[in-house]
């Protein structure tokens, strides 16, 4: 069965709204694209249908896909994508796991607490069919 999936990152108000400084507010935006593109690459490995934000389609030599978009604002703070799957529980479960391990792979590249980090970042997901 197709599914369309939102899925939201955040919250990013609060977190820029912590930033003292220049170099904080350029940490903390980046810590949401890199979780952005993190989430984009695991739903094109899923060979699901991304749409937002627009990819394009791969060439033979590169692993990853690419945004279209070149510099600031190329990861949003939502995906809008279709899935594929045999039933809403088996999607449920593999959205929740690939949010996981994308929030895992977002604490090892920072430095400091975490486990806190992995609790404060939320990302909800929706689907309908």
């Amino acid at each position: 069965m197709e599914y369309y999936v939102g899925i939201t990152i955040g919250p990013i108000v609060q977190t820029l709204e912590l930033a003292s400084k220049p170099a904080s507010l350029w940490c903390a935006s980046s810590m949401f694209s890199w979780l952005s593109e993190d989430l984009c690459n695991r739903v094109i490995k899923n060979d699901w249908k991304l749409f937002c934000p627009f990819y394009e389609e791969p060439k033979e030599d590169i692993k990853e896909y690419c945004v279209s978009a070149d510099g600031i604002g190329k990861y949003h703070d939502r995906l809008f994508f279709k899935a594929t799957s045999d039933n809403e529980e088996i999607l449920r479960k593999t959205l929740t796991n690939m949010i996981s391990l994308a929030k895992d792979s977002l604490a090892e590249k920072l430095v400091g607490n975490q486990e806190n980090l992995i609790k404060i970042i939320k990302i909800i997901f929706i689907f309908v069919m």
